[in-house]
C-alpha cells in the first residue's frame, strides 16, 4: 500500500505490482479498464443499505430545506463560488440528529468488516448537488506538495462514506481516478473506501436533476 505507486497527483505506474496483493501489474488488476468489474481492492459498496422509504423521506424533508454553497477545503482559497467544487449542503435541523445515528451504525458495521475500530467520525452532512454541479479529483485527507513531491496528511480521516438516497437524475457519477473504475449511484446504496490519496475521486456533473448524498468520514485507531 505504499504511496509510491502513485508519485503524482494524476499518474499511477501501470507495470508495477498492484497494491491489492494479487501480484498482478496494477493496469490489469485494480487499475484496469474493463467496463463492468468489480469494484477495485478497498471500495465497499453495499447494495440496498437503505431502503427506498427511508430515502425518499430524508429526500422529502431536504427539498424543503434551506442550503449552503459549499467552497474546496484543505486550501487557502475557499470562496463560496469555486471552480473545483459545486455544491450545497442541507440544513438538516432536528433531523440532524437521525442522520447521526444512521451514520454511525453503518460505519460500525463497515468497520468491524474491514477489521478496524472506528476512533472519531465527522457529523455527516447531506449534500445537494444540482444540475451542472460536480466535484473535481480530490482526496479526503491528502493534498499533493508539488515542492516535495509528496502526497501529505491533511484532515484526521481514515475511512470515506457516501449514502446515495435517489437515482432519478443524470449524470452525478462517482469516479475513482486512479483505478478508472466508475460507480452510478442508486438509491440506497452505501460506498466506503479509505480516505488516502490512493482514492483519489471526483462527482462528476449532474446533467439533469437533483443527486443527495450523506457524507461522512471517520478516523480509525491503529490496528
Amino acid at each position: 500500500m505504499a504511496s509510491a505507486l502513485f508519485p503524482s497527483p494524476y499518474f499511477s505506474q501501470p507495470g508495477s505490482p498492484c497494491f491489492c496483493g494479487k501480484g498482478k501489474p496494477f493496469s490489469k488488476c485494480c487499475g484496469s479498464n474493463k467496463q463492468h468489474r468489480k469494484p477495485p481492492h478497498g471500495v465497499i459498496i453495499k447494495k440496498g443499505a437503505l431502503n427506498v422509504k427511508q430515502c425518499q423521506q430524508l429526500v422529502s424533508y431536504a427539498a424543503k430545506q434551506d442550503s449552503k454553497r459549499l467552497a474546496v477545503s484543505h486550501k487557502e482559497n475557499t470562496e463560496p463560488t469555486s471552480l473545483e467544487r459545486q455544491s450545497s449542503a442541507i440544513d438538516m435541523g432536528n433531523k440532524h440528529s437521525t442522520l447521526v445515528s444512521l451514520v454511525e451504525k453503518l460505519l460500525n458495521i463497515a468497520a468491524a468488516e474491514m477489521n478496524l475500530q472506528i476512533k472519531h467520525f465527522t457529523p455527516p452532512t447531506l449534500m445537494h448537488y444540482g444540475s451542472g454541479d460536480y466535484y473535481h479529483q480530490h482526496s479526503d485527507s491528502e493534498v499533493f506538495n508539488p515542492n516535495l513531491k509528496k502526497w501529505e496528511k491533511k484532515v484526521d480521516r481514515d475511512i470515506s462514506l457516501l449514502l446515495y438516497l435517489n437515482d432519478d437524475f443524470d449524470g452525478g457519477d462517482l469516479l475513482f481516478n486512479y483505478f478508472n473504475y466508475t460507480y452510478s449511484p442508486r438509491q440506497g446504496d452505501l460506498v466506503i473506501f479509505p480516505s488516502d490519496h490512493r482514492y483519489l475521486h471526483e462527482a462528476k456533473a449532474v446533467t439533469k436533476g437533483s443527486r443527495y448524498v450523506i457524507v461522512s468520514w471517520a478516523a480509525t485507531l491503529p490496528c
